[in-house]
């Protein structure tokens, strides 16, 4: 893995599913994907050095799906691109509800909403 990336998972959404080990778990998962993706030639450009990855509840995301976007409700996932820094916001509840469709826990969801996010970047 690149020494000069980084990855840093914050908890805003309040709601308890999450547990403190999976943040880090995540920033070490995210790294790793990024490091496969630019090996491998999956992306066109560069990958941002630094990725902020936010985990937000249902009315969080649907704010910003809608400032942003233009569409009401909440989304799975939403990133910004802002040259060397990524911003992935990760909706939490969006995961609880849609998992189980899939055979999935939240947090299995979850890391596939970060993995979405990082390939959107």
């Amino acid at each position: 893995m690149s020494d000069l990336r980084r990855v840093v998972v914050s908890d805003h959404h309040g709601g308890g599913v999450v547990e403190g080990e999976y943040l880090a778990r995540w920033e070490r998962m995210a790294l790793e994907v990024m490091d496969v993706v630019e090996k491998r030639g999956l992306v066109r450009c560069s990958l941002p050095r630094g990725v902020e990855v936010s985990l937000l509840g249902d009315e969080a995301m649907a704010r910003v799906h809608l400032d942003f976007m233009n569409v009401p409700g909440p989304t799975d996932v939403i990133t910004f691109p802002y040259g060397e820094i990524g911003e992935i916001l990760v909706g939490v509840e969006t995961a609880r509800r849609q998992g189980p469709d899939f055979g999935r826990s939240a947090l299995e969801e979850i890391s596939l909403y970060i993995i979405h996010g990082i390939l959107h970047l």
